[in-house]
């Protein structure tokens, strides 16, 4: 596809457990989950997106075990009020971010794995209140992990080494 390869949006809800969205050429998130949509595409793979892999926005995602890496940005974005279940998912070697989280939204990303990010392996912003344990976010080109704007984290058991800028960044 040259713009998404999935466009979910207007209260719509997908199931596609395993499913393979990879290599998408164009557009700004290979899946794309908007207004008010469900989706659930466990263990999937969104991997080497154009841009974003994953684009959640005012939604509820289940991407636990997707893979999501190698994104010329993001590997999974989440804003605006979303719900996020993300655990366990490869989001390394990012152009921006592995995972990022913004405006509000919810959720779990433990487990994952946000390493070689060229910027913030995690980076929640915002308001957010993320589940990052054992998360794992080595090598990243400025911090492992970031938190700013009164975002809450629990980053129990977290691996953050070798980070160019800080590890830990809140």
């Amino acid at each position: 596809c040259h713009n998404r390869n999935v466009w979910i949006t207007r209260a719509s809800t997908l199931s596609a457990e395993m499913a393979n969205f990879s290599a998408n050429k164009g557009g700004e998130n290979a899946v794309y989950v908007s207004r008010g949509s469900t989706a659930n595409i466990l263990e999937a793979k969104v991997s080497n997106a154009f841009k974003n892999g994953i684009g959640v926005i005012r939604s509820v995602v289940n991407c636990e075990s997707v893979d999501v890496s190698k994104a010329g940005l993001t590997g999974l974005v989440v804003q605006r009020g979303s719900r996020i279940i993300g655990e366990f998912m490869n989001a390394t070697e990012c152009g921006r971010n592995g995972i990022r989280v913004e405006t509000g939204s919810t959720g779990s990303v433990r487990g994952s794995d946000v390493s070689k990010a060229v910027e913030a392996g995690l980076y929640i912003r915002e308001a957010c209140h993320i589940d990052a344990s054992k998360l794992v976010a080595n090598q990243c080109g400025t911090e492992g992990i970031r938190v700013d704007e009164a975002s809450i984290i629990n980053a129990r058991n977290v691996t953050c080494q070798n980070n160019k800028s800080q590890d830990i960044k809140i």
